[in-house]
């Protein structure tokens, strides 16, 4: 066989390989929606293989209808998580049963339904008067951690919902009538509660790898049912 002959065969078996792998592939079709039945538009979806080789995560966002189509997912059991950015919905991950659905080999799970039950949305607060804290993105990332336990014992770190001239504000959604502990720390920055109330400092012990923190809390905060939203307000008042 020719040179060329060999280069056509080659291409033909690629073609023949990736045509097969596609048709293997499934996918997940579903809608979000809230307790009461409406449907929940703009969340994030993530779909993520929890009994498939790669455990790949796939996102998407839902529709106007609340509706979300992933593609291309390679057979085996998924988990699917809602986020809803800035808004009172919660993640059934993290606050009650994921929706675990499994992708069959060239097939399309369907007609899925995924609640995200509303809940409050819990906003933190911190202003900062003297312009202390760190204005690029990378370094507001680590100078203040704010973030809450979850049932899990598990640390969520809040979003980073906005931030100004004045300071920056936190948020994330919680249920209603539930003790939630916010935690905030930081290694250099100083921080007081609304009341002038200062948030730390905690002292590393010798030998224990940990570094001291300027600004170390645990506060427990309880929203009342039929409340959207709350907020906890912070300040910077110095730096370590």
């Amino acid at each position: 066989m020719t040179r060329a002959g060999y280069a056509i065969v080659i291409l033909f078996v690629s073609v023949l390989a990736a045509v097969c792998q596609t048709a293997l592939k499934g996918g997940i079709q579903g809608v979000v929606k809230d307790d009461s039945g409406k449907a929940v538009a703009g969340a994030v979806a993530v779909a993520t293989g929890v009994g498939t080789p790669s455990h790949q995560s796939h996102t998407v966002t839902t529709t106007a209808s609340g509706a979300y189509s992933f593609t291309g997912l390679e057979p085996g059991q998924y988990q699917v998580c809602v986020q809803l950015p800035g808004g009172p919905n919660l993640d059934p991950c993290q606050w009650s049963k994921p929706t675990l659905i499994t992708v069959a080999s060239g097939a399309t799970t369907a007609s899925q339904a995924t609640t995200a039950v509303k809940g409050s949305l819990l906003q933190v607060r911190i202003n900062d008067p003297q312009k202390l804290m760190a204005t690029s993105k990378s370094a507001s990332a680590s100078d203040i951690v704010v973030g809450i336990l979850l049932p899990q014992a598990l640390f969520q770190p809040m979003r980073l919902g906005s931030s100004d001239a004045t300071g920056r504000t936190y948020d994330i959604a919680i249920p209603m009538g539930m003790p939630i502990r916010v935690q905030i720390h930081s290694s250099h920055l100083q921080i007081a509660d609304s009341q002038g109330g200062s948030l730390g400092p905690v002292n590393a012990a010798p030998g224990s790898g940990v570094a001291a923190m300027a600004s170390a809390s645990t506060l427990t905060v309880k929203v009342p049912e039929g409340t959207a939203s709350q907020t906890m307000t912070f300040s910077v008042t110095g730096k370590k």
